[in-house]
Order: structure tokens, then C-alpha cells, then sequence
């Protein structure tokens, strides 16, 4: 396990159990190592194996243990991290299922934390799964298809046949049940069922169960003589072997009945936020907080899935009531971040629709826009092994575009789409949104008080798109605000002090366009901003480009200003300036560049092909520049490409993607560093990746020298890490009386980083002996350094 860890003792009811996080900038330590930051929340499955509890989420599977919880991503080897169904085999592995849009198969072994097999066959979601002695059946959505499939145990799974064939007037597969020989489908058309020897890929092998009923199945589960299942507005009972069926009087209106659950004599389902239990002709309701997604049994306790976490709900014998707890764990709110940062004090913060996400070595904390009237909440306290939420009554929009931490220390939010007021329930918004995170109610806006706007003439309500904020060496704070059709301002600048100048579309005779995306600053007090293509924005103006703006004087109060055009069509997503004032531009063709020089012709070179031109860098693509000055790109799709300063591609011109790597999706929201600890973090669709990289801050000396594990016991699957090494060194492993068993060569930043690695061995490829070893380790330039460390051979 990678991430998350509890080590603190509670008591063993679940509800109470504490969490704790071990922060990646810590455990974090070895070049090349990845970590997934997910939010899981929604519970979708659980199974039961060995006294553990593990549990189907959209970030991992989510392992609860007695006293502690955890879990399980991609980096410890499942296929996806995004899961929609589990089920425990006789083997005590789990069978794993994707979500949509990636329904990847996979048998698990939850207590190695190693893959088995999987199986990759481009479906859309494997909805639901059920294993019976040495065969497993999967439901699978396929587009607009879907089906069943067959797996048979013969030392080791292995795929048999699929199953897409059924009778003309079933449209959708619902939910299925395998009971002894019998396969029963719920669906759109009632219960169908067919024996597993029949010919099942013959549709006529499949015959109506209930002739007469022909509704909507949502949900199916085995009694003791037959069947329960749901339909949307009903409950039913069917006995087998008599061919009964036996609607049950519910005796109130039902709109979305699920998840239906048999428990002996109690019938469980739910509808939305509502559990019901029904017995003996009697139907009691159990209101919970959230929607309801699975229900199941471990023991005494009732387990409930939820789409944010997990109510643990018990029967008191005595009374016959029903207690409830809940249990949301330490989490994101989301794992889709449109926009992320890095603080300078090491902190990650995630930026979506629904308000920001801290990260810290403690764990995760949000601040959150309110969803009901009058539920705004500062906590005073945090308790880091649980859920935890302020609520402002402020609204994020449609999703936060950019984040930046300000010279004051403030979080600032650009926020896409956003209207002044939302009274439903009351929220206050802008384009700009400013936070204390560590004081979530100390909150303000920059709203049409100083920016641009649109309306329509169906729509005169204020609506502001803010698509990057940026600080300059002063301390300026510059906008880029598109769709400014109202105040005819794309750029603003407000000085430190709170004096604001915006640049106008036409107040020059250089035209602007009204569609501004990114913006940057060169070493010759320019400001650089880049466009996206908008005709119907646009008219009369540039459609998209790169513009440069030159000012004498204070850009919030300058003697003279005016404005370079270097393109004036087509989009041009990102732009960065590099070392030596190249300037960076991903269009959606692929990464280019100029070389910048002082004076009113900027241009002193330009680079005529562009990188990645194979890549269709599309809505969202976005460049980054880390602290060694390579580009790391984001693809919308793609995954993420790097160009190293000296235009070498790392680690390769195929970049990082799902299928070579532990990113979590090849959609890239966003890319940030933290450059004291090596580390990117690259925000995608299913959570957040963390790499820890070769580039960062240099050092300069020896100083921060780390050497671990210590002692170094033989052989090891691992090698000693040597970490806080000085660029491009060199290391002799030495006995204490100097003589050198192994030279190490440096490999270049781009491959060893800050870290030098030694696997034990001498140069003849034999481990050394028990004993105490010296480790000088030098650079080029003559700076050394000798360490001492202790080796147990156990050979």
C-alpha cells in the first residue's frame, strides 16, 4: 500500500475507526515512483473476505480492517481505479470491474496486493459479477450493447464466451442472478431465465419467466424458495418451482426502487435517499443522508453504499429499531479537478466546480459551495480520519480554470461561468474568487465591479469567464477575461495595492481578441497573452494568436503602452516562457516556439516544426514548465508529453500514458510542481497522479544526504537509495580500508536526478560481505562526500 494508512488503536465498531495519511512528498522517495491521490467516496460494491471489508469505490477499492482503512489504485496494481462491481471467488480473490467508459476485468489477490489476470476487451462497464465454484459470469455494457460473459477456473481464469444474443424485445440487461444452473436476467422486458447448458447464444434459449409481467426490472437478489427483485414502483416476490409470482402490497408510492436485498424474512431496498425494510407485511423506512447505491451483510451489521460514504446500519433484537451510523472516509471531494497548485509551503490544492480540495501530510480537508439555504460551517476542529467540509455560500461556476497562490498568500480561483447571484439556494460568485484556505470563511470576489462580461439578448443576467489569473515579479495580478462583450476588457491588471488598469479590445490600433486563455511574462517586462479561436466572439477582431504588450512605466498606471500581434488566428491553448525567454505555444497542432529578444521586434527565432504534431491537443491541453525549464504538455485524451529544455524527449517521445505508466487516465486536466521535493502532480479525469521526477531545485552540496533502508540487509529485491545528491554524480563503494568494490557512474540528470543507487554488489557481481562500507559520492567539480553504511548479508 502506497498512500494511506490508519495506525491509531479505536475501538473495533467501524464507525470509529481513525485515518491517517502518509503525505507522497514523504513516503514518496525513490526516482520513477508513482502514488494516486482519488476520491472515494461513492460506494458502489463491497465484499467480505477474512475478516476484511473491501469495498468497490470510484477512486479504488477502499479496505476497511478492524482499526484501519486504506487503498487500493492502480499503483498497487489493479487496472483502474474507477470500480463499479466486485465479487469474491472461492479462491479468496476478488474479481475487479470497470466503470464506464473503461470496463477492464480483472481477478485480484487483495492480500498481496498483486493482479492474477485481466482481460481488456474495450467494453463501456462490467455492471455486475457473480462467481459459483469454478465458473464466473460478468453483466457487461458495451456501447449501447450489452450482454453476459463466461469465465472458467483451470489453474488460473481464463475467458470462455460472451453472450449478446436474447430475444427481440429485450432492449437492456438491468441485472442478473445465478442460482445452482439457472441464469436469470432482469430486464427491460421482466425476468428471463435459461439453463447454463443450454446453447445461450441462441436468443430462443432464453425463455420469459413471468409471463405476464412485463416492466422494468432494476434489481434481483435469491430467496430462500425463488426470487425478490424490483421493478421502479414495486417490490415482488417469485417462487420457482410453483411458477408464483406475488406482487407485495407496499401500501406507499415508490419511484425508483434498487438494490434489493434479501435478508432471511427481511426484504432490503432502497429509492434514492430511502432505505426499506419490509417484514412480515409490514414496510419501515430508514431516511439516510445520501443515495443509496448497494446494500449487503456482514455479520449483524447492514452495509450501505452510498455516494458518499458508508452507513453501517444494526438491529437492536429488544426494541426492533434500527442503529444508524455513518462513515465518510478522509477524502477529496472529487476526483475530476479542472485546475490544481502547488503552495509553497508543500500543500496541493484541487480546484472543481464544487469548491477546493486540500492536501497535506495530514490528509485531505474541502471548502465547498453550499447546497441547501442556511448550511454554511467553518469547523473549528478537523478530524483527519473522516470527511471533512467547510461550506461558503459562494459558487465556484461551472469549474475553477485556474489556481494561484497570490503574494499574499491567498488562494486565487479563475472561475469559467460564473453569474453574480445564484439564489437557489443563495451563492454569491465572479470571476475570481479569493480564499484563505486557512480561514475559509475570510472569502472575497472579483466580480463585475472590474471585469468584462457577457449577456444575451435571451439573458441579461452578468456572466463572467476568468480563464487564467497570473502574478508578475511585482506583484501584479493579471486576468484574462474572454466573452467580455460587456466593458469590451479581455486583460485587467490590478497592482498590489488594489489599483486596476484594463486594456481594452480597440483602444489601440492593434486590435485584441475577446478570447484570451493564458498568459505569461518574458525577461524583458513584456506581458505575453494567447487566444483561442471564437468567430462568433470575435467579429472584427483577431480569431485567436499570440499577443505581446509593451509598457513604460506601471502596467496598472503606465506613461505609454502598446500591443504586438504575432498571430492573429487560429487557438493557441497555452503559452510559457522558458529559460533564455523562449516562448512556449501548444496549439492544437502540437507544441512550438520563439526565441524572444528586448525591443519592438520580439521575434529572434522560431522553431519551423512543431513537437507531438501526431497529437490532437484538444479543449483543456495545457503546458507547464517545471523548475529545469522542461515542458510537460497535457493532453485533453492523450496523456501527458515532455520536452526536456535541450529538446530531448523524456522518457521518450511516447510520454506518459495509461498504458506505460501509473497515470490514472490519459485525460489531463492539469499540471503542477513541487520542486523542493521532486514531485509532479498531473490532475486527469480519475484522480490525481504522482510522479516523482529527476528535475527539481538543485543541490549544492552534500548536505541533505539521505541513505536508506539502513541497515541494507542481502539480497533485496531493492537497491540503497543514495538521495540529495548533487547533479550528475558519481559514487565508489569502499571497504573501511579504502578499497573500491564498485564504481557507480553517473547516467545524467534526466535519469539518476538527485538519487544514486547501489544493488549491493561488487564490480564482479557478487554481493559484499556483513560488515560496515564507505560511500564517497563526487561530482565533476570536485565537491565530495563520504558516508558510512552498515550491510547484513543473510545469503
Amino acid at each position: 500500500m502506497n498512500i494511506c494508512k490508519v495506525f491509531k488503536n479505536r475501538p473495533k465498531y467501524l464507525l470509529l475507526i481513525t485515518f491517517f495519511y502518509t503525505h507522497v512528498g514523504y513516503c514518496q522517495v525513490v526516482e520513477g515512483m508513482w502514488n494516486s491521490l482519488t476520491s472515494f467516496l461513492q460506494v458502489r460494491d463491497v465484499e467480505f473476505i477474512d475478516g476484511r471489508l473491501y469495498f468497490a469505490t470510484e477512486g479504488g477499492i477502499l479496505l476497511i480492517d478492524e482499526d484501519e482503512y486504506s487503498v487500493i489504485s492502480n499503483v498497487d496494481g489493479l487496472n483502474g481505479v474507477d470500480i463499479l462491481s466486485i465479487e469474491k471467488d472461492d479462491y479468496n480473490n476478488l474479481w475487479v470491474g470497470g466503470n464506464s467508459p473503461s470496463g477492464f476485468i480483472q481477478s485480484y489477490d487483495p492480500i498481496n496486493y498483486r493482479s492474477l489476470t485481466s482481460f481488456d476487451f474495450q467494453l463501456t462497464s462490467i455492471n455486475d459479477i457473480h462467481a459459483q465454484d469454478s465458473i464466473t459470469w460478468m453483466l457487461f455494457q458495451d456501447s449501447q450493447d450489452n450482454g453476459i460473459m463466461k469465465f472458467i477456473f483451470n489453474e488460473g481464469w481464463q475467458y470462455r464466451d460472451s453472450y449478446r444474443n436474447f430475444p427481440e424485445p429485450i432492449t437492456q440487461i438491468n441485472c442478473f442472478l445465478v442460482l445452482d444452473s439457472l441464469i436469470f436476467l432482469g430486464t427491460n422486458d421482466g425476468v428471463y431465465s435459461s439453463h447454463m447448458k443450454n446453447n445461450l447464444k441462441n436468443p430462443s434459449a432464453w425463455q420469459k419467466s413471468i409471463q405476464d409481467l412485463n416492466e422494468n426490472i432494476s434489481s434481483i437478489d435469491k430467496t430462500a424458495d425463488g426470487l425478490v427483485f424490483t421493478t421502479s414502483n414495486g417490490l415482488y416476490e417469485y417462487f420457482i418451482f410453483s411458477n408464483q409470482l406475488v406482487p407485495i402490497n407496499l401500501q406507499i408510492d415508490i419511484e425508483n426502487a434498487q438494490n434489493v436485498f434479501a435478508a432471511g424474512n427481511e426484504y432490503w431496498f432502497s429509492s434514492n435517499e430511502i432505505i426499506y425494510v419490509y417484514e412480515n407485511e409490514n414496510l419501515l423506512t430508514i431516511d439516510n443522508r445520501h443515495k443509496v447505491l448497494s446494500i449487503s451483510k456482514v455479520g449483524d451489521k447492514y452495509i450501505i453504499g452510498t455516494d458518499n460514504g458508508i452507513t453501517f446500519i444494526k438491529k437492536n433484537i429488544d426494541s426492533g429499531s434500527f442503529e444508524k451510523n455513518f462513515f465518510i472516509p478522509n477524502s477529496p471531494v472529487t476526483n475530476n479537478f479542472s485546475s490544481i497548485k502547488v503552495l509553497e509551503d508543500g500543500r496541493l490544492v484541487g480546484g472543481s466546480n464544487l469548491g477546493l480540495s486540500i492536501f497535506s501530510d495530514l490528509g485531505w480537508r474541502n471548502i465547498l459551495e453550499i447546497k441547501e439555504s442556511n448550511t454554511e460551517i467553518v469547523n473549528q476542529y478537523y478530524d483527519y480520519g473522516q470527511f471533512i467540509a467547510d461550506t461558503v455560500g459562494y459558487d465556484f461556476g461551472e469549474f475553477i480554470s485556474d489556481i494561484e497562490q497570490g503574494p499574499d498568500g491567498l488562494v486565487y480561483c479563475s472561475i469559467r461561468g460564473s453569474r453574480v447571484y445564484n439564489s437557489n439556494p443563495p451563492r454569491w460568485s465572479g470571476g475570481i474568487i479569493i480564499v484563505d484556505i486557512d480561514n475559509p470563511a475570510n472569502i472575497s470576489l472579483i466580480d463585475t465591479s472590474f471585469l468584462s462580461f457577457h449577456t444575451s439578448p435571451t439573458n441579461d443576467i452578468p456572466y463572467q469567464v476568468v480563464l487564467d489569473v497570473e502574478f508578475d515579479n511585482s506583484g501584479n495580478m493579471w486576468v484574462a477575461n474572454p466573452y467580455c462583450t460587456n466593458g469590451n476588457s479581455p486583460i485587467h491588471v490590478r497592482s498590489p495595492d488594489g489599483q486596476w488598469r484594463h486594456y481594452r479590445s480597440d483602444e489601440t490600433e492593434t486590435s485584441l481578441s475577446h478570447t484570451p486563455i493564458s498568459i505569461t511574462f518574458d525577461s524583458f517586462g513584456r506581458t505575453w497573452v494567447s487566444s483561442f479561436q471564437a468567430s462568433n466572439i470575435n467579429i472584427g477582431l483577431p480569431n485567436g494568436g499570440i499577443a505581446a504588450l509593451e509598457y513604460i512605466g506601471p502596467p496598472f498606471n503606465p506613461i505609454s503602452f502598446s500591443w504586438n500581434q504575432l498571430s492573429t488566428n487560429g487557438t493557441v491553448w497555452s503559452i510559457a516562457i522558458g529559460n533564455n525567454d523562449r516562448l512556449y505555444y501548444l496549439t492544437p497542432s502540437g507544441l512550438n516556439y520563439f526565441d524572444l529578444k528586448a525591443g519592438s521586434r520580439p521575434i529572434a527565432g522560431e522553431n519551423l516544426y512543431p513537437y507531438f504534431p501526431n497529437i490532437s491537443f484538444g479543449t483543456g491541453s495545457k503546458l507547464n514548465l517545471d523548475f529545469q525549464g522542461n515542458v510537460w504538455v497535457g493532453s485533453s485524451s492523450k496523456g501527458v508529453y515532455v520536452l526536456q529544455e535541450n529538446t530531448a524527449y523524456w522518457p521518450n517521445l511516447n510520454g506518459l500514458n495509461q498504458s506505460n505508466s501509473k497515470l490514472l487516465s490519459n485525460e489531463i486536466r492539469d499540471i503542477d510542481f513541487d520542486h523542493k521535493k521532486n514531485l509532479v502532480y498531473i490532475s486527469t479525469s480519475k484522480g490525481v497522479s504522482v510522479l516523482k521526477v529527476p528535475f527539481g531545485i538543485p543541490e549544492s552540496n552534500y548536505k541533505n544526504i539521505k541513505i536508506f533502508p539502513s541497515p541494507y540487509y542481502l539480497p533485496s529485491n531493492y537497491p540503497m537509495i543514495i538521495d540529495g545528491i548533487i547533479y550528475e554524480s558519481s559514487l565508489k563503494v569502499m571497504s573501511l580500508n579504502g578499497k573500491v568494490l564498485r564504481s557507480i557512474v553517473s547516467n545524467g540528470m534526466e535519469i539518476d536526478g538527485q538519487q544514486l543507487k547501489w544493488d549491493g554488489k561488487d564490480d564482479n557481481g557478487n554481493y559484499v560481505d556483513t560488515g560496515v562500507y564507505l560511500l564517497m559520492i563526487f561530482n565533476k567539480n570536485g565537491k565530495s562526500i563520504i558516508e558510512k553504511v552498515t550491510v547484513i548479508n543473510k545469503s
